[in-house]
C-alpha cells in the first residue's frame, strides 16, 4: 500500500515543483518587463510630431516612482511563493505529515476563498441591476419596452457563467482535498513519517484560517514597497506615505500574532481574529457607506493630463459608478458574514474539553 500510495505523492510532488518553477519563471518574466518599462521610462520624450507617442511616454514618466517598488514585489512575492510550491512538493515526495496535511487544509482554503468571492458576487447582484435600471432611464429613448425582462435574463445568465467560472476556478482545491484526503495516503504519510509535528494538534478545520492569516500576512508585506510610491502618484489625495507604511506593519503583525497563537490552538488567537475580523468588516462598510466616491473620482479625474479623453465621461457615470462602489457595503457585508459564521464554528476546536478529540478526529 506504501510503495503504490508513494507513487501518486511523487508524481503530486512532481507537479508541485514544475509549478514552483513556472512560478519563477513567471516572476522572472514580470520583472525583466518592468525593468524594460523602467529604462523607457529614462528616455527623453519624443516630439510632439507623433501625439500618441508622446501620451504614452508621459504616462510611462508619470508612473515612473512605481516601477522599481514594483519590480521588488513582484520579485519577492515570486522567490517566496516558488520557494513554498517546491519545498512543498519535496516534501510530499518524502511523504511528511506535516505536508500532506498543509496540502489538505489548502484545498479547503482554497475551496472557501472561491465560495466567498461567488457570495460576494451574489450580494453585489441587486447593486448591478440598480445600475442597468438607472443607465436604461438615463438612456436618450428612455427604459425601451421589456428592457426590464432583457435585464434580468442577462443577470440570469451573468450567474450560471460566474457559477461555472467559479466551479473551475475551484478545480485545484477539490484536487488537493480529493488527492490528500484519501485514507490511503493519509496512512502512507504516517508510516513513513511517523514522528510527531505541530501540525498534529491542529485540525484540519482550523488550518485553512491559519493558511489564510499567513497569506494576508504576506500580501501586506509584499505591497509595502508600494505605498510611498502611491502617495507619490496622488498629490492630491494628501497621503502620508510613513502613516501609511506604519499601518500596513501593524495591519501585518496582527495576522501573523493570531496566526501563531492559532498554531498553538491558543484561545487568545481565536478571540483576535473574531475581533479583527468585525472590526474590518465593520470598518469596510462605514468606509464605503461615508465615502463620498463621487468627489473622489472627480478629483482622481481631475489629475488626468488636459489632452487626454476624460471630458468624455459624463457625471451621470460619474454617478453611477460611485454608487456601485458606494453600494458594495452589502457584498463585503455577506462575505464577511459568511467568514465570521466559519469562524464561529471552529470554536469547539479551541474549548479544552473538546481540544483533545477534535484534534483525534481532525487527523
Amino acid at each position: 500500500m506504501v510503495q503504490e500510495t508513494q507513487v501518486l505523492l511523487v508524481i503530486a510532488g512532481i507537479i508541485l515543483c514544475v509549478l514552483g518553477a513556472v512560478v519563477l519563471c513567471a516572476g522572472g518574466f514580470g520583472s525583466t518587463m518592468l525593468g524594460n518599462l523602467n529604462q523607457v521610462s529614462k528616455l527623453a520624450p519624443p516630439s510632439a510630431d507623433n501625439a500618441e507617442l508622446e501620451e504614452i511616454t508621459k504616462a510611462i514618466h508619470q508612473v515612473e516612482p512605481l516601477i522599481r517598488p514594483a519590480i521588488l514585489t513582484v520579485a519577492a512575492s515570486t522567490l517566496v511563493w516558488s520557494a513554498i510550491l517546491i519545498w512543498m512538493g519535496v516534501a510530499t515526495i518524502q511523504g511528511r505529515r506535516w505536508a500532506r496535511k498543509l496540502l489538505l487544509a489548502t484545498g479547503w482554503a482554497w475551496c472557501g476563498n472561491v465560495i466567498l468571492q461567488f457570495v460576494a458576487f451574489l450580494g453585489s447582484l441587486p447593486t448591478i441591476l440598480s445600475l442597468n435600471q438607472s443607465l436604461l432611464a438615463a438612456s436618450p429613448g428612455g427604459s425601451p419596452p421589456g428592457a426590464l425582462g432583457a435585464t434580468a435574463f442577462g443577470m440570469i445568465v451573468q450567474v450560471i457563467i460566474n457559477l461555472i467560472t467559479h466551479a473551475i476556478a475551484a478545480a485545484p482545491g477539490v484536487a488537493l482535498i480529493i488527492l490528500f484526503g484519501l485514507r490511503n495516503v493519509r496512512l502512507s504519510c504516517d508510516q513513513l513519517d511517523p514522528k510527531p509535528n505541530w501540525t498534529d494538534r491542529v485540525p484540519i478545520q482550523v488550518l485553512p484560517l491559519w493558511l489564510t492569516l499567513l497569506g494576508v500576512t504576506s500580501q501586506v508585506l509584499f505591497f509595502l514597497p508600494l505605498i510611498p510610491a502611491a502617495a507619490q502618484l496622488l498629490p492630491a489625495l494628501h497621503l502620508n506615505s510613513d502613516y501609511l507604511v506604519a499601518g500596513g506593519l501593524c495591519l501585518a503583525a496582527l495576522p501573523a500574532l493570531a496566526a501563531w497563537l492559532i498554531a498553538k490552538m491558543h484561545p487568545g488567537g481565536w478571540w483576535l481574529v473574531m475581533v479583527g475580523s468585525v472590526a474590518v468588516v465593520a470598518l469596510l462598510c462605514a468606509f464605503h457607506l461615508t465615502t463620498d466616491f463621487a468627489a473622489l473620482f472627480r478629483k482622481l479625474i481631475s489629475m488626468i493630463p488636459a489632452r487626454s479623453d476624460r471630458n468624455q465621461i459624463k457625471p451621470e457615470m460619474i454617478d453611477s459608478i460611485a454608487r456601485v462602489v458606494r453600494d458594495y457595503w452589502i457584498a463585503i457585508a455577506v462575505t464577511g458574514a459568511a467568514f465570521l459564521g466559519y469562524i464561529y464554528w471552529i470554536k469547539r476546536f479551541f474549548d479544552p474539553q473538546t481540544k483533545d478529540a477534535g484534534q483525534a478526529a481532525a487527523h
